[in-house]
């Protein structure tokens, strides 16, 4: 199973001066940190430089987003090659404020994910329910739809290929943050879909009641521990 991953999502935080200082006071803080693994998810305008600034450490990069397109008349977008070309190993795709504040539903985000494995960037798939949704014990429902759209047509992923990121909508800003057990208690039956749809039971499924899609035919998820700066 692959190790414990801590994400920082920087947001629209600092400029490129600014991150390579960041980076510079940082690095010592974390320099006896062997249990987990770091990704940090700088804007797109400081990628070069933190890239720069972290070749020689096992810290990983991320973009924040992500378009499904390799090129094209899409002023403002990013597209994969375009992240592997400024360093990253990995993208953050469908964060609960894409999904609210730009309206990025499922679609959108299984495109992504598709475009991100195809160029070969570690897709980290976000999901997580709105506080109306848990308080009216939607939340299963919630979290099962979002993963099997977000991994609808996909056959065949693996960890290192998918990190599932359990980011509850009304946790940001809130102060209560989700607690680390949060996400176990969200995933003990979707081996039942998937039995149901034929496939494999996933290493580390979660509740379900959604039928409409079927998950990969091999599954081994991840769970982080996702972290964000600016919330």
């Amino acid at each position: 199973m692959r190790r414990r991953v801590l994400i920082g999502n920087w947001k629209m935080h600092k400029t490129a001066g600014e991150a390579g200082t960041y980076i510079s006071e940082f690095l010592p803080l974390i320099q006896s940190v062997t249990t987990v693994d770091i990704i940090i998810a700088p804007p797109f305008t400081a990628l070069h430089v933190v890239a720069e600034s972290i070749k020689d450490t096992a810290i990983g990069l991320a973009g924040q987003d992500v378009h499904w397109d390799p090129q094209g008349a899409f002023t403002g977008e990013v597209s994969p090659a375009m992240l592997c070309d400024s360093g990253c190993q990995s993208v953050i795709i469908g964060h609960s404020e894409r999904r609210q504040m730009f309206h990025e539903d499922d679609h959108a985000v299984n495109r992504k994910v598709k475009a991100a494995i195809a160029h070969h960037l570690t897709a980290i798939m976000c999901v997580g329910e709105t506080r109306e949704e848990r308080d009216t014990g939607k939340t299963s429902d919630v979290l099962s739809r979002q993963l099997m759209a977000g991994l609808a047509g996909i056959d065949t992923i693996d960890d290192t290929q998918l990190i599932l990121a359990y980011e509850p909508i009304w946790a940001i800003g809130s102060g209560t943050p989700a607690r680390p057990h949060k996400p176990a208690r969200c995933t003990p039956s979707l081996g039942r879909t998937s039995k149901r749809s034929s496939h494999p039971q996933p290493q580390h499924p979660f509740e379900s009641s959604t039928e409409a899609a079927s998950p990969p035919k091999t599954f081994k998820p991840f769970w982080p521990c996702h972290t964000s700066m600016g919330d």
